[in-house]
Formats: C-alpha cells, structure tokens, sequence
C-alpha cells in the first residue's frame, strides 16, 4: 500500500512538472527604441536640410549657384536658434528627397505639402504656410476665368493637387517641375497652368510680359517641415522654434519680404 501511494505521488508531481513546462510563457514586451534625434543633431554641431533647388521663391538657386528663398533664410534661423550650423543639400526630385532622408544623409525636408498620402511616410512639423494654386496664362491669351477652361489643355506640376479639381472635359498634363510647367506654357503646348501662387507672384517680377494670373483659388493646401516618423524629439523641438518666430512675427515678416504679403497659418 505504501508502495502504491509513493508510485502515485511520483506521478503526480511528474505531471505537474509536464503541465509547467507546457505553460504558455508571457508575451514578451517591446522594448521602445531611444529617441536620439535630437541629441544627435546637438552632439554634432549641425543638421542638413534638404532644399528644392527649382522652386522659387521657395527655394532656388541664384544668379550665382548658392541656395536662396525662404526656405533657407527660414531654416537659418532656425538653426541660429537651436544653436547647430546649417548645412544644405539641394534636391532635384521628390523621390530623391525622400531617399536621401530616409537614408540618414538629410534630418529635414522643407516646404512639403501636408496631405494624408504624405503623413503615411513622413512626420510633419505644424503647418506654418498656408498657400492656393492658381491660374497662370500667357499673356495673349483669351482665357480670364477658370470656367472658360472647359475643354482646354491644363498643365500642372505632380503631386500639386489640382487634377482632383478638373472634371471631364478638360485634358489635364502633369510635369516633373515648375520649370518644365512653364516652358510648355511658354510654347503653347497648354493652354494655361496651375501653379503655386508664391511661384507666380515670384514669376511675374522676373517675366512680366511673358504671362499674367487669373486670380481664382482652383485648391489650397498647408507646408510643414518634414521629419523622419522615429525623430519624435527634434520634430517636437523644432515645432516648438517655429511656434515663437511666429509669435514673434518673425514668419510674417519672412513671408512679406519673400512672397509679398502674410502667408503664414494664424
């Protein structure tokens, strides 16, 4: 009879180490990644930004090759407050932009349209410009509103927005750069463009008797910095800069030399 009831608390505690080492073990929790953006801006002593280098007067280069517009004076002070050196790296696309960002070699693209396509991949600063596309045409032209463009040919830049806004009856032609917008619109290869209205206020000084605006909103659109999604720190940073040059009326005073009146989100 011992013998038995040995045998079968024997088992029982075989058992009960089979049931624990089966027991499902805790779901292990993630670790957060440490948020060393900032730090490593401040560790260094600089931050690159990445400037369109055909987007005037946005950014551009001059008569000389060096980078200019608002944007870099923007950024300047943004640095000079921060305490880091500004380095630029100028960009001629989009997509390279976006590359050279997410590879590490640039910390902040500047100027981006704020759209919900756009906040799937990046992190965006508060929007500190609001601006309209609006309706650019030769200066010969018979077209003075947006509803006599049914039927015309309507040049555009990718990504501005303004195709959305047409309706059947209009060909839309989107193109790589302001640039190229402007050189079809020069030879007639479109009736009229779309363009940003900083652009064409900017335009009209350097080519006044080459096109002329209709003044119709055809879509607006916000601007903010654009920052990696993990560099939580230096977005917050920087927002925070951007916030008392406003207050400041620093941002107003920037948009008046460079677009000719108050562009700035109030």
């Amino acid at each position: 009879m011992l013998k038995k009831t040995y045998l079968i608390a024997i088992s029982l505690l075989v058992l009960g180490i089979i049931l624990v080492g089966c027991k499902e073990k805790p779901a292990e929790i993630p670790v957060e990644k440490e948020d060393v953006s900032l730090k490593n801006i401040m560790d260094k002593g600089y931050m690159v930004i990445g400037l369109d280098d055909n987007k005037p007067p946005f950014s551009y280069l001059d008569r000389n090759g060096g980078a200019a517009g608002f944007d870099l004076e923007l950024m300047q002070e943004v640095s000079s407050r921060l305490g880091v050196e500004l380095k630029v790296e100028t960009v001629h696309s989009t997509k390279s932009a976006i590359s050279q960002q997410q590879s590490g070699a640039i910390d902040i693209l500047n100027g981006y349209k704020i759209t919900s396509e756009n906040e799937e991949v990046f992190s965006f600063s508060d929007a500190y410009i609001k601006s309209r596309n609006i309706i650019m045409v030769r200066k010969n032209s018979d077209i003075n509103s947006k509803d006599e463009l049914t039927g015309k040919k309507i040049g555009t830049v990718i990504d501005s927005g303004a195709e959305s806004f047409f309706e059947a009856g209009e060909e839309v032609v989107a193109y790589e750069t302001n640039q190229k917008l402007l050189t079809a619109l020069g030879i007639g290869e479109v009736d009229a463009a779309v363009v940003d209205e900083p652009f064409a206020l900017f335009l009209l000084i350097e080519k006044p008797s080459e096109f002329r605006i209709i003044n119709e909103e055809i879509n607006s659109h916000l601007h903010g910095l654009v920052f990696r999604k993990d560099d939580v720190a230096l977005k917050n940073e920087i927002t925070k800069i951007l916030s008392d040059m406003k207050q400041e009326g620093f941002l107003e005073n920037l948009s008046r030399k460079w677009f000719k009146r108050n562009i700035i989100v109030q």
